[in-house]
C-alpha cells in the first residue's frame, strides 16, 4: 500500500469533544456544548473555545435562568468559530436568536484530566462561571473521514462515544438525555470525545 500525501490546506487540527442532551418527549436539544482545543491553525492561532447553550430545566430557554456563552483564551479563534463553524452545529443552530446574542468571555482556565479508555473530564472556569464535563462509559474509538461533498470541509477525526456524561454548570446539572445516533453507518451517541480532529480546506 502506497503512502498518501494530501495537498489540501489544514484549517485547524486538535480536539472537539461535544455533548448534546435531548428532551425525551419532544426530541429537541436542551443542552449543547462544544469544546475546541486547537493546537494548530495558521490563520486563527491555537487555543481553546467552549461554546455552551443550555436550557437547564428543559422548560424553555430564559436568559435569566439558563446559560448561553463562549469561554475562550483566543478571541480571534472564538469569533471565527462562532461566525463560521458552530453556527451550523446541532443545538446551536436550533436557537438562532440566543446563539446570535452569545457573549464571548475571556479566560485562561482550561484543564483536561482522565484516561480515555475509561473516562475523560474537561473543566473550564471564568469569573462567576465554573464548568465540569465528564464523558464516562466510553466505547472503543473509531476513525471517521467526512468528505467535503457532505460538509463544507474535509473532516478527519477519531470519535469515542460516551453512554454516560456528567455536566455541571455552576454546580447545577442540566436535564436531558443522551441520544443514540448513527454516524455514517457507525453506532455512536450525541456525546463524544473527538481526538486528532483535522479540518482540511476544499481546493
Amino acid at each position: 500500500m502506497s503512502s498518501i500525501v494530501n495537498n489540501q490546506n489544514i484549517i485547524w487540527t486538535g480536539e472537539n469533544p461535544y455533548i448534546r442532551l435531548f428532551e425525551r418527549e419532544s426530541g429537541r436539544v436542551v443542552t449543547s456544548i462544544s469544546l475546541f482545543r486547537i493546537v494548530y491553525s495558521a490563520q486563527y492561532g491555537n487555543g481553546h473555545a467552549l461554546f455552551l447553550l443550555s436550557d437547564l430545566d428543559a422548560n424553555g430557554f430564559s436568559p435569566k435562568d439558563d446559560h448561553c456563552f463562549c469561554l475562550t483564551d483566543n478571541l480571534v479563534l472564538a469569533n471565527w468559530l462562532k461566525e463560521e463553524v458552530v453556527i451550523g452545529y446541532t443545538g446551536f443552530r436550533d436557537m438562532p436568536d440566543e446563539y446570535s446574542a452569545m457573549p464571548i468571555i475571556q479566560t485562561k482556565d482550561f484543564c483536561s484530566t482522565g484516561d480515555p479508555s475509561h473516562s475523560w473530564t474537561e473543566t473550564v472556569k471564568a469569573e462567576g462561571i465554573e464548568i465540569a464535563l465528564s464523558w464516562n462509559s466510553l466505547e472503543t474509538p473509531f476513525y471517521a473521514e467526512i468528505p467535503s461533498a457532505e460538509w463544507p470541509n474535509t473532516v478527519c477525526t477519531v470519535l469515542q462515544a460516551s453512554r454516560n456524561v456528567d455536566v455541571l454548570i455552576n454546580g447545577k446539572s442540566p436535564k436531558g438525555n443522551i441520544k443514540n445516533e448513527d454516524f455514517y453507518g457507525k453506532s455512536s451517541t450525541s456525546c463524544c470525545l473527538a481526538f486528532s480532529e483535522t479540518w482540511l480546506s476544499v481546493k
